[in-house]
């Protein structure tokens, strides 16, 4: 495994050709003074659904120390992995993203084609918009969660006093 300093030392003799041939070359040489630095690179692989998935990758240098905190890549890792979950119908359990889900389909969209299946929208599959949040995605997008609780009370309150009306001003 190459180290730091050893592949510091190599860079130096290669630039050094480089600098040389400038100078021959041009008559004169930039300084070139190349800066090795010791960087974290974090990835993440992980399994759905007995199927292996290759996950982002972060390099942490000193300069992204504080925006790529250790609680940050685990929120973003963990965010990935949710969404794969939640879109995938190889691996994972067919979810709308909770940002639509927030704002709902409504029964306006019975009939309509729905881009995923070529099929129609069915009354089935528009009730899935109307999943609550479970309690990882209420600490992934906390504002998003609380927006689609909104929506659902004030759905079901409408539809406890008439669930006509709703309907007919549903989003």
């Amino acid at each position: 495994m190459l180290q730091r300093k050893e592949y510091e030392d190599k860079l130096n003799e290669e630039m050094q050709e480089y600098i040389d041939l400038m100078e021959k070359c041009w008559g004169e040489a930039p300084v070139l003074e190349p800066k090795v630095e010791t960087i974290l690179k974090v990835t993440m692989n992980f399994d759905l659904g007995d199927f292996p998935h290759q996950g982002q990758v972060f390099y942490i240098s000193p300069e992204k120390e504080e925006k790529l905190s250790p609680k940050k890549v685990a929120k973003k890792i963990v965010q990935e992995v949710n969404g794969h979950r939640n879109s995938c119908n190889r691996c994972g359990v067919p979810v709308p993203h909770i940002r639509s889900r927030q704002v709902g389909m409504g029964s306006r969209w019975v009939g309509r084609h729905n881009w995923r299946t070529k099929a129609p929208y069915t009354e089935e599959e528009l009730m899935i918009y109307d999943i609550p949040p479970d309690d990882l995605e209420r600490k992934l997008h906390p504002r998003f969660s609380r927006q689609l609780d909104k929506r659902l009370k004030e759905k079901a309150e409408a539809e406890k006093n008439n669930p006509e009306a709703y309907k007919e001003t549903d989003k």
